[in-house]
Parts: structure tokens; sequence; C-alpha cells
């Protein structure tokens, strides 16, 4: 997720080793050996929402 932008939609891709692997999840319905993709949006850094907000108008520590 770095370089993402407040709003900012991008589509992740887990490889079966580092998702749940051979044994898969019973409880998610995941099967064994699974690709799993997730949509995630940015809608806060540090407690910032608004996509107008430049970094250099935020105090030092909220910057980073």
């Amino acid at each position: 997720m770095l370089g993402m932008c407040l709003g900012e939609q991008r589509r992740l891709t887990v490889p079966p080793a580092l998702g749940f692997g051979r044994k898969g999840s019973v409880p998610f319905g995941v099967p064994p050996d699974a690709t799993l993709e997730y949509r995630v949006k940015l809608v806060s850094v540090n407690g910032q929402t608004d996509t107008s907000t430049k970094r250099a108008d935020l105090p030092g520590e909220m910057r980073y």
C-alpha cells in the first residue's frame, strides 16, 4: 500500500505461501493452496481523511 493516495483503491493478491497455505481455512471457506485477492481503499493516514490536505500543511510528526 506504499505510495497510495487517500481515496485510492487497489487490488492486492496474496499467494498461498503468504495466506492460508496448504491447510486453507475451513471457517473462512478458503481451500488449500488458494490465492487470495482483496480490494482495498485507503481511507485515512495518521487520522487525516480529507483528500485535499497537502502534506506540507500538516504538523511535522503527521507528515510521515
